[in-house]
């Protein structure tokens, strides 16, 4: 049995986790105990094990999730969360960005995205919130045909990692099938 443990900071802002366990017994997707972590703008979805939830938390420790999609039974208490689906591009190829008809999209919390400490746009100011997504590009973009959900001063960040339309829109295009009578 291989055993992997993870440490990561008490604040998350932008986590997306879309995982498979095959092995039998319980896997929990995210598991508490005794702590009190941060979550913000995340989504926890897709995950699969034959037994456990997306959360699993236990012990003194309790969670504040905001602004987060959650698959769970009931949308998970705290501001802005939801537990409908993200609609990623293509999870199952590992493509978790998200269709131009994701309820993630402007749905985050502005005032929850960490500050630039490591200047990654190299613009010498660390105290701007992380100007970009996990793919480099704009973290900040306003789709105006989208309803902004979130929270703070457009644009409204979106929930995960990736900000879409920082690489072009994803419209999901059928072909049309016209019959002549």
């Amino acid at each position: 049995m291989r055993r992997l443990d993870m440490v990561f900071p008490l604040s998350w802002t932008i986590l997306v986790i879309y995982h498979t366990c095959p092995n039998s017994g319980v896997h929990y997707r995210m598991y508490n105990i005794d702590s009190n972590p941060t979550l913000a703008n995340c989504i926890l979805w897709g995950n699969t094990a034959p037994t456990g939830d997306q959360m699993y938390n236990t012990g003194f420790g309790s969670p504040s999730i905001n602004y987060s999609i959650i698959q769970y039974d009931s949308v998970w208490p705290g501001t802005g969360n939801l537990n409908t689906d993200p609609r990623f591009l293509n999870p199952v190829s590992g493509n978790l960005r998200l269709w131009a008809s994701s309820p993630a999209i402007d749905a985050g919390d502005n005032s929850a995205v960490l500050s630039d400490s490591a200047d990654l746009d190299g613009d010498g100011n660390t105290r701007e919130p992380t100007p970009i997504d996990l793919d480099g590009n704009a973290r900040f973009i306003d789709l105006p045909d989208t309803p902004d959900t979130g929270s703070g001063t457009p644009p409204i960040v979106d929930m995960g990692a990736y900000e879409h339309g920082a690489q072009g829109d994803h419209v999901l295009r059928l072909p049309v099938i016209v019959k002549r009578h």
